[in-house]
């Protein structure tokens, strides 16, 4: 008589076949997903401190007499 033996991707439920390569395509497919959002936001960032330079440069140049040392001291280092 012989009895079957369990294999140790069944004993451990492991997935083994086409659902192992299911599992590893959502998992790249996320990965990827999360990337190119951490992308994203780094584009949006750069942007958005140049705008903030531009506004900035701007506001110096208006109340750049009543501007306080900090930002003076600022206004010099940008116009360099």
């Amino acid at each position: 008589m012989k009895m079957k033996m369990e294999t140790v991707n069944s004993q451990f439920g492991w997935a083994t076949g086409p659902e192992r390569g299911s599992a590893t395509l959502v998992i790249l497919i996320l990965l990827t997903i999360m990337v190119a959002l951490i992308t994203a936001n780094s584009v949006t960032l750069h942007h958005l401190r140049g705008e903030l330079r531009l506004i900035e440069r701007g506001q110096l140049k208006k109340y750049g007499t009543n501007a306080p040392p900090v930002l003076r001291a600022q206004a010099e280092r940008l116009a360099r």
